[in-house]
Formats: structure tokens, sequence, C-alpha cells
């Protein structure tokens, strides 16, 4: 009722001052283009127009008389009809628009030199008149395009409506070059949500890694398509550009975006997936970028005793910068780096690997083995969300040669040395009952100091088995740890008893993580398989049982850190998750 009732208020406008007397046929109105000067003939006499689409009052008309009109125009008439059919619905979800006359118009053509295939203008409300955002459509650069182009032309140019009567209208002077990235690029991505343009000329695929992400303007629409893959429906989209400032320069724009939260931790994100060609079209086809991140190539070849390497990452805020680091065989190599401003991030992968991994500062992390016969290769991405012109990361490559670790070997035969601390992870081993009951007692009795433990007992079996390649599989089969708890002072709390019940496996392969300062550390790689739970049941004097499970893939995965040490012939493994103690296990070699 409302839309109906704004529908015929702007109908009674648009009459009232855009209507002049009949000249002959009587579908034939002398109209005003908002903006420009003088009149022009255009024809109303379109099927079902004018007529309310969503919320939105639409009038659509061609230059001339729709009886004397093209086959061209006719298709392009139906085209703009069809195309403003799909997507107002879904824009009267993003603004107000009951109380904005759309008027589109189909003409023969723009003024020469023009480049654009659509072109919006925006009328505010008036007294007693509602704003009008006023669209035309060139005939003469439309006439070529395949029908789904000329559909993303007008939701492009529809988008800007919704722009403007969510307060963000058009700046003029010299801002549209500032504000493009995000008002051409929202408008732009909206486009290729209704209809994916995969030509090779397509704006979206123009995004080029060198250039600022607010130094774009329709490219700038593959930072947004990023964001719709990453979870941001369209009202998230746009209610971001609704909340956008406009800026007088662009070094004022840097600083306002290198304070945009959002942007700041999708950026580094949007990064990886464009080095990795997997940011999709809304339908879930890649999009094929025609400028992609041109590496540039670092051989790390330290001679035995050699001094250490340094890499400097640098790159301007906003833009994605990528190495490839070479790491020549039989090198045991680690990469360390002291500091990273706050802004950077460095994101470093195996070269075919898409799991991408995050530097921290003051880490060191074992990236070659001196046993790998091979060139080992890393891809690096650094990106910045600084307010300044450049930004650079100093990281080192340092080569090992260490007593009771794999060697440098001179023979190359990479046996391991004689050292009975020296930990290697393959080979089959199981679970050690003898040693795991203290183990236990001894990692609980640590973390908890507000209790004493007492009574524990172990059953069940487990299975640890780790191959050459690093890929591994653990099993649990009801592996039950019972234990009795008195709080410290006594009497604080009641006495209980505890039982856990453990029954489940976890397949994938083990990512190694290297030592920072105490014992090696593992964890496991995306894609890992994980299946069952941890069953407890804790017995609470004077109140009862309180029974809960745990599903393995909490306590078990890529978010668990496993340290890991030798001790005799028992391999002994802690699994921390987020910085806190979750589980010790002891095995001995099957």
């Amino acid at each position: 009722m409302l839309s109906t009732i704004a529908f015929l208020v702007s109908a009674l406008f648009y009459s009232s001052v855009n209507s002049l007397p009949f000249t002959g046929n009587p579908n034939i109105f002398q109209c005003t283009y908002p903006g420009d000067p003088g009149s022009f003939t255009c024809s109303l006499d379109l099927p079902d127009f004018p007529r309310v689409i969503g919320d939105a009052p639409v009038w659509l008309y061609q230059f001339g008389d729709q009886a004397k009109s093209s086959d061209v125009a006719k298709r392009l008439l139906q085209l703009i009809s069809d195309a403003s059919d799909a997507v107002l619905p879904t824009y009267s979800t993003l603004a107000s628009l009951s109380d904005v006359s759309i008027e589109m118009y189909l003409v023969e053509r723009f003024a020469p030199g023009t480049t654009i295939d659509g072109e919006t203008k925006w009328i505010p409300a008036g007294a007693g008149s509602p704003a009008r955002c006023a669209i035309r459509y060139p005939l003469d650069k439309l006439t070529g395009p395949a029908d789904d182009y000329v559909k993303l032309v007008v939701a492009h140019e529809l988008y800007h409506c919704v722009e403007s009567a969510g307060n963000k209208p058009p700046s003029g002077g010299p801002q549209p070059r500032i504000e493009g990235w995000w008002r051409e690029g929202v408008a732009e991505f909206f486009g290729n949500y209704f209809y994916p343009e995969k030509d090779p000329d397509s704006n979206i695929r123009k995004y080029d890694p060198v250039i600022p992400l607010y130094g774009q303007d329709y490219p700038a629409s593959a930072f947004f398509q990023y964001l719709n893959n990453a979870g941001w429906n369209e009202i998230q989209i746009n209610n971001w550009l609704l909340n956008q400032q406009l800026s007088l320069d662009m070094a004022s724009e840097r600083t306002r975006v290198s304070q945009d939260s959002d942007v700041r931790t999708q950026f580094p994100k949007f990064a990886t997936r464009f080095v990795d060609k997997s940011i999709v079209y809304h339908d879930g086809s890649p999009i094929d970028f025609i400028t992609p991140v041109q590496p540039t190539i670092f051989l790390v070849n330290i001679p035995k005793g050699g001094s250490p390497v340094t890499l400097t990452l640098r790159g301007e805020p906003f833009t994605i910068s990528q190495r490839t680091v070479n790491i020549g065989p039989k090198q045991t190599i680690l990469l360390k780096v002291t500091s990273i401003p706050t802004d950077s991030k460095i994101q470093y992968r195996k070269t075919g690997s898409t799991d991408w991994s995050e530097l921290s500062a003051g880490s060191s992390t074992q990236l070659q083995d001196a046993c790998i016969t091979e060139t080992v290769s890393y891809d690096f991405v650094f990106t910045s969300t600084a307010d300044t012109d450049t930004e650079g990361v100093d990281v080192q490559f340092v080569r090992l040669t260490r007593k009771g670790k794999r060697d440098d070997d001179e023979d190359n035969q990479c046996k391991d040395d004689p050292d009975p601390s020296a930990c290697s992870l393959p080979g089959t081993w199981s679970l050690d009952i003898s040693s795991l009951q203290s183990f236990i007692q001894q990692k609980l009795t640590t973390q908890e100091k507000s209790v004493t433990l007492s009574n524990f007992a172990v059953t069940g079996s487990s299975t640890f088995t780790v191959n050459d390649d690093l890929s591994s599989t653990m099993v649990f089969d009801h592996l039950t740890i019972g234990y009795d708890a008195a709080a410290i002072p006594a009497g604080a709390l009641p006495n209980w008893h505890s039982d856990i019940d453990v029954t489940g496996s976890i397949a994938g392969t083990l990512k190694l993580l290297g030592a920072t300062g105490g014992d090696p550390e593992f964890t496991w790689g995306d894609g890992s398989v994980i299946t069952g739970e941890a069953k407890t049941n804790t017995v609470i004097a004077g109140i009862g049982s309180l029974p809960f499970n745990i599903p393995m893939d909490q306590q078990y995965g890529s978010a668990t850190t496993v340290s890991y040490s030798c001790a005799g012939s028992q391999l002994l493994l802690t699994g921390n998750v987020g910085g806190k103690y979750a589980w010790a296990y002891s095995y001995s070699k099957a």
C-alpha cells in the first residue's frame, strides 16, 4: 500500500513538472534530462512502464517514437527492463527507494569522446517533490556487447541510486577519482553479483596489485568480490559503503583507509586469495585476473659456517608484494624475523600449497632440511595497511649445523647422529601406559595449582603413526584416564573424581614448527580428517554426576600446537590449544 501511494505521488509530480502539451502522437512528450539544457523528444509508450519494481517507482524512456524504433533499440529496452526486475527487489532492501523517482533513458549516443556505458545523475528532493535518480544508456555503445553485459551496466547504474538514497550522492569536483574505489568498486561488485562479467576486458579482471586499493576505481570491485567470498553478504557490503567519508586528496584517503578496521583486517587475506587466484564470481567460477602478482626470486645458498642472508620485504601500503625464495638442497635453514611493524603482515607458504602461515615477531621456523636433495621454494606475501609511503621488514635465513640433529653430512647419507636426546617423529608409536600415568600426573599437577590430584588410572590404547613425508594417523581406542581431585586448601571446593574416555582418530600431514626456545613443535595441516570425541564424567561429592563430551576437533588439528621430546625410548607429546594445556601422552616405538 505504501509503495503504491509513493508511486502515485511520484507519478503526479512527474506529470506536473515534466510533461508539456501533446504534440501529435499522444504518447510523445517533451522531456528535459535532469542537468542538461534544452529538451528532447522521448517516448513513454513502453509496456508496463511506469511501474513499481521492488519499492521503487520506475520510468523507462527512449528517444524518438517507439513505433519507429529499431530491433536494436527494442532489444536494449527489454534488457534494461529485465535487469531492473532482477535487481531492484534486492536494492529495495538496501535503501528506501519508495520516495525516489528512478527515470531511465535509452539515448542515441553520448557526447563524442565519452567512454562510459552509462551515466547516473542525482537530483535531491525539493519542496513537495521527490528525489530523482536519472540514468541514461547510449544505444550506440551498448549495441555490440552481450546481453549480460548490458544487464551488468544496468545493475551498476541502478546501484548508484542506492548509494545516493543512502546519503552518499556523488561529490563532484576532484573527489570522484578519490572516492571511485568504493563508489564505483561497490557498484561494479553489484553488477557482477547479478551478472558475472568474464570478458577479457571486464573491469573486475583489471585489478592491479601494484596500485594501492584506494587508487583504483571499477577494478576495486575485486576486493568486494573477495569480501563476498569470505562471507560478507550484500547488506554488509552496502552498509560498509554507507559508512565511508569523502577525502579531499589521495593522502587523506590513505590516512582514512588505514584507520578502517575492516579493510585493515581483510586486505592481507584478500592479498593471498588474489595470489592464489581463488577469488570467484557469485556463480563459483574463478576470476582470471589480467595482471597477476609478479614475484621476484631470491636464492638461499649458504655455505657451511656461512653468515645468515637477509631478505627485505617491502611494498607500498595497500599493494600486494610477493617474493619467491628458492632454498638450495642439503641445507638446514631456519627463517627468523626479529620485529614486524604493527601495520605489516608477512604470510608464507611452500610453493604449490594453499596453506598460508603468518610470521610473527621473534619467531624461528625451519624451512629446509639438510637431507632434502632438491631445491625447495617458498612464497612470501608482504602487505602493509600503514599510513606511510613505503614499509618494509627484514627476514633472515640461517644455516644450522647442530650436533644431535640431522646435520649437513659431507657424505649426504643423512644419518641421525647417535644422540639419545635426538627426537625423530617418523615411525609407529604405541601408547606407553606405565610412563603415561606419571607423565599426565606431572602435567596436570603443574597446570592445576589449586588442587591435589591422586589415584591416577589409565586403560585403553592409542597408536601414533608418522610416515617419512610426515603424513600421520593418531588413533584412540577407549583410552580412559581417571583421577581424584581435592581442593587446596582442603574444603575450599567439594572433592571430585573424573573419568575421560577418548575414542577417535586424526589423519593428516604434520607441519613442523621448529623450536621457539624449548622443545620442537608441530601441528596438523589444514584438511586433516578428525573424528570422535572425549567423553568426560565428573562425580562431585555431595552434588552428583556431571557428564559432558568434547569433540576431538576442538583439541586436535591445525589450531593445536604439539611440543614433543624424547626421554629414553619414549616420545612425549603435549598439546596446547590457544596457548593453554589440553592433553599429554607418552608413546614408545612399536
